[in-house]
């Protein structure tokens, strides 16, 4: 998994679209919704680099883990690690997992790649 792909998956499973977390980042200098979502699919990507500054102002809608983001540009970087453990569908990871509105916990590992949560999701994905 990418920086970018943890990134896009991880604002899915936050249920927003590009265009709405576009919308409620703000940049300065000021830039239209349109450059921001421009700019959001180009980092999930891997077309842009992600910065500090972006990281700071996307967490605060979509719930990252930094040492998980840290870890996967050090492995694109060629820097051999370990990846660490992100399920496929949600993005979520040991450090950052499903949780229910109170934010407790809800999910566990399946297998490698896959949480409890995201069971009926890789089932659907398969059946169809």
């Amino acid at each position: 998994m990418t920086p970018g792909n943890y990134i896009r998956k991880r604002r899915e499973a936050a249920g927003l679209t590009v265009d709405e977390l576009a919308l409620r980042l703000e940049t300065i200098p000021a830039v239209s919704a349109m450059t921001r979502a421009q700019w959001l699919t180009m980092m999930e990507t891997d077309v842009a680099p992600i910065s500090i500054s972006a990281i700071n102002a996307i967490v605060s809608f979509i719930s990252l883990d930094e040492t998980v983001l840290d870890a996967l540009a050090l492995i694109r970087a060629g820097v051999a690690l370990s990846s660490p453990q992100i399920c496929i569908e949600c993005g979520c990871s040991e450090h950052d997992p499903c949780c229910d509105e109170d934010g407790k916990p809800t999910c566990w590992w399946i297998s490698e790649e896959l949480c409890s949560c995201c069971v009926p999701l890789a089932g659907q994905a398969i059946a169809q």
